[in-house]
């Protein structure tokens, strides 16, 4: 990503000749695979919003519009984030955009966008009107697919994005995808820079990897700080549950040096003691498992496109206090039957 100002044009057809030129300059560069412009860096966490109605329905006040993100682009954006283009077209080249009076400009809308403005017709051909209701009108030549790079925990919104030419910012953002590594190609970027534009104010280059990291940072730190608590919970779980079923074991020692002075079998008494265990064990798992359920309906809100039942999860639960609790009583129960039945009656 690679923020520049065109400080040396003034007028909106040096602006457009600038972006249009020092596309092709970098684009020129070997690795480079492609190379788009944007007035929005993605997930720099700006946007830009503005209005939109149907010009068929010949909106009269504000509030027959709806609220869109919209972004100024060059043709090349779509390829070059690979955000595919689901009806119609791209931009043509900036060359062959020009502003007339009377003459409405290509535009292009997000599948959410055209669902909402066209739920039952085919967006392609429809005009539509921007800003207000004297606002300038644009044909709808393409639908592409939502991007979600503003609030990544969120629906993606209605977006529509505007060419270049119609829009000539003297602010924009170089997205440029290479073949090899990013980061091995920013001191060739920047050095490219300077010899086209030995005047341009080398700017902060970095590869989007760093905006989205920066985007998902919070995220990123409560999953972690949820993670390790769900997992210290579960160790806690796991310790209390075995030092409960030992402390059971233990307390049937006299019972078991009775049942073997009896002449009663080690298998026999292993397994009586297995039984009883595993009945605990399965109640509770199974209480435990509607509390489970009951807690993630109530805290679905705070999740965005994962489900509150996650079986994976539960089935670990299941895995490791199943094992705590046979490791529990197999440990002290193995130990009571290899006691001497004599010390195992003398141990009250």
């Amino acid at each position: 990503t690679v923020p520049l100002h065109a400080s040396g044009a003034a007028t909106g057809e040096e602006r457009n000749a600038y972006i249009q030129s020092s596309e092709e300059w970098l684009r020129a560069l070997p690795g480079v695979i492609s190379v788009g412009s944007t007035s929005i860096t993605p997930f720099s966490g700006r946007r830009s919003l503005s209005r939109v109605a149907r010009a068929d329905r010949n909106p009269r006040t504000l509030d027959d519009f709806i609220l869109s993100d919209y972004r100024t682009i060059t043709p090349g954006l779509f390829r070059t984030l690979d955000i595919p283009i689901l009806a119609g077209h791209s931009f043509p080249s900036p060359a062959s955009l020009t502003i007339e009076d009377g003459i409405p400009l290509p535009i292009i809308v997000s599948e959410s966008l055209a669902d909402h403005l066209w739920p039952e017709s085919d967006p392609l051909g429809q005009e539509v009107i921007w800003q207000n209701v004297q606002g300038p009108r644009y044909t709808v030549i393409g639908v592409v697919g939502d991007i979600r790079d503003i609030q990544p925990a969120a629906d993606p919104p209605p977006m529509l994005y505007l060419p270049y030419s119609s829009e000539p910012l003297p602010s924009m953002t170089y997205i440029i995808r290479v073949a090899d590594d990013e980061t091995g190609m920013i001191p060739v970027i920047r050095e490219h820079l300077r010899r086209m534009d030995p005047d341009l104010v080398i700017p902060e280059i970095l590869p989007l990897t760093q905006h989205f990291a920066r985007a998902y940072a919070v995220p990123n730190f409560m999953l972690r700080l949820f993670t390790v608590f769900a997992v210290l919970a579960l160790v806690m779980a796991a310790m209390g549950l075995y030092a409960l079923i030992v402390f059971q074991v233990n307390q049937r020692v006299r019972e078991i040096g009775i049942r073997i002075a009896l002449g009663a079998g080690t298998a026999r008494i292993l397994r009586l003691i297995m039984q009883r265990t595993i009945v605990r064990v399965f109640i509770g798992l199974v209480a435990g498992t509607g509390c489970a359920m009951v807690m993630a309906h109530l805290l679905g809100n705070l999740l965005y496109e994962t489900e509150t039942i996650e079986p994976g999860a539960y089935i670990l639960v299941y895995l490791v206090l199943g094992t705590t609790a046979l490791l529990a009583t197999l440990i002290p129960a193995l130990r009571a039957l290899r006691t001497d039945p004599r010390s195992a009656l003398q141990v009250e």
